[in-house]
């Protein structure tokens, strides 16, 4: 749990910058590729927290860009105000949201979503994912978003994502996929 909250405070420290530069905030929204993010003191700040903040695992440097240009998306909230870290989401809220259903369909249809998990390079996710995150009613939290970046780098991240996005339909029925069974005795 503490590298979660590790991961957390890089984020809030990221956001809140977003938040505080719009002429920042601008050039991400603007970014068609994840170097685009590259040059920017907030920018390379973040690519260091999140680098210490994921220990071992080897992270390049486009994929920390890739996610500063995803918070500052505007379907992504800014962190909320107060002192400490405050209530985090659950982990794999985002793609949650993403597979719940809308009558028929999967609010990410399914072809969409697969191409998202197909994506051949963080270029191409990015352009992915800010596509799902524009289809969000609602902003979503920001240590959501680069979790669900994180994990769609790795072939066992993107095992993770697709279970919680094929779980979009218990969550919605108030059900928590990740819960024990209740018969396992």
């Amino acid at each position: 749990m503490r590298d979660r909250e590790r991961l957390a405070y890089a984020v809030r420290t990221a956001s809140r910058a977003i938040g505080r530069n719009g002429r920042l905030r601008s050039s991400l929204r603007r970014a068609a590729c994840c170097g685009d993010a590259a040059g920017y003191e907030e920018t390379e700040d973040f690519v260091q927290a999140l680098k210490a903040s994921l220990g071992k695992s080897r992270l390049e440097d486009c994929v920390a860009d890739g996610a500063m240009v995803l918070l500052a998306q505007p379907g992504v909230a800014l962190w909320p105000r107060g002192e400490g870290l405050g209530a985090l989401p659950d982990r794999g809220h985002l793609p949650r949201r993403l597979g719940q259903r809308t009558g028929e369909r999967r609010l990410l249809s399914e072809l969409r979503f697969q191409r998202l998990l197909r994506a051949a390079g963080s270029d191409e996710r990015l352009l992915h994912l800010r596509r799902a995150i524009a289809l969000l009613d609602s902003p979503v939290h920001p240590l959501a978003v680069v979790e669900a970046w994180l994990d769609l780098h790795s072939e066992q991240g993107r095992r993770i994502f697709a279970r919680a996005y094929f779980s979009g339909d218990t969550v919605a029925a108030g059900q928590d996929p990740f819960a024990p069974a209740a018969d396992a005795a």
